[in-house]
């Protein structure tokens, strides 16, 4: 086998799984998100209750309804695309709709703000998110609520929610078929997703299938990081005293020999007991090093 070569296939398989566990820890993910997943829990302990609606002890309960929490590691101020398919209803008498919801169906939360969640107003169905930070959310006031009411609202290109401020997601397309990219906020850690409802989630049916999209800004400075990690490994195992060798296209120089045949790297013998200052070419500039020539020796091969 070629060392070589082999060297630098190993060193390309670094980089592919280094961008790979990056990529995916940055934001790249697959999740289903059912239709049972009431907003208005994020975030809350096992126990706790939102969405109730007028009949006894019909509420939404942590964690039965609690929303899905995407595997994504957020960083405030990074935009975000998702792509989302499926199709979910709000009842057994109700009919599907796909992550856009029904847009002939526009309703708010029945409770408004819960649980230090703001009111959100959308299509029914349609996909949803609120973002967090790592308080639990009802310890601080909710903020104001967004109208997703018109077409336009929901077409955005980009949009960037407050912390507890639920928003409109979607299909992840605008009506031309752009990417739309979701700015997460300040001090956000968490980011829930979730299915538009008025009350009681517990007999929703259906699911999305919601995959996360890294812009390429977040894959290129994934790749750049890869590149150093990997190149800081390599210099890490040569190590600051490492002889670079001619077949990796480095030099070697002695003195009183010319510069040896790639393969033979022989020539003539100085008097016996006398010594020769080799200098070899290191990762920090050269260094000389003497060698005493045996008695006994009548040619050199390094």
């Amino acid at each position: 086998m070629n060392v070589r070569l082999f060297g630098n296939l190993e060193r390309a398989a670094l980089l592919f799984v280094l961008a790979a566990q990056l990529t995916s820890q940055a934001g790249a993910s697959l999740v289903s998100v059912p239709a049972t997943s009431d907003l208005w829990l994020a975030g809350m302990p096992d126990g706790s209750r939102a969405s109730y609606y007028g009949i006894p002890d019909r509420y939404d309960i942590a964690p039965f309804q609690s929303p899905v929490l995407l595997p994504i590691i957020i960083g405030a101020g990074s935009a975000y695309s998702l792509y989302a398919t499926g199709s979910v209803h709000h009842g057994p008498s109700h009919p599907f709709f796909g992550p856009d919801g029904d847009p002939e169906t526009v309703i708010s939360h029945i409770a408004g703000a819960e649980n230090g969640i703001a009111n959100l107003v959308a299509p029914i169905d349609a996909l949803i998110g609120v973002f967090l930070g790592p308080d639990q959310p009802d310890l601080t006031i909710a903020p104001t609520s967004i109208d997703f009411t018109l077409n336009a609202s929901r077409d955005y290109t980009t949009i960037s929610p407050e912390l507890k401020q639920p928003f409109f997601i979607g299909d992840g397309l605008t009506a031309f078929g752009v990417k739309q990219q979701i700015v997460a906020p300040v001090g956000a850690t968490r980011w829930y997703a979730g299915t538009m409802d008025g009350f009681g989630w517990f007999d929703n049916e259906g699911a999305f299938a919601l995959e996360t999209v890294p812009e390429p800004t977040t894959i290129a400075l994934l790749l750049v990081g890869s590149l150093g990690t990997a190149a800081f490994a390599r210099r890490k195992q040569k190590g600051p005293g490492s002889i670079m060798k001619p077949e990796n296209g480095l030099r070697r120089r002695d003195s009183g020999c010319p510069e040896p045949p790639p393969q033979t790297r022989t020539c003539s013998i100085p008097a016996s007991g006398s010594s020769v200052v080799l200098a070899f070419a290191r990762a920090r500039g050269f260094t000389q090093t003497p060698v005493r020539i045996a008695s006994s020796a009548t040619r050199w091969q390094p």
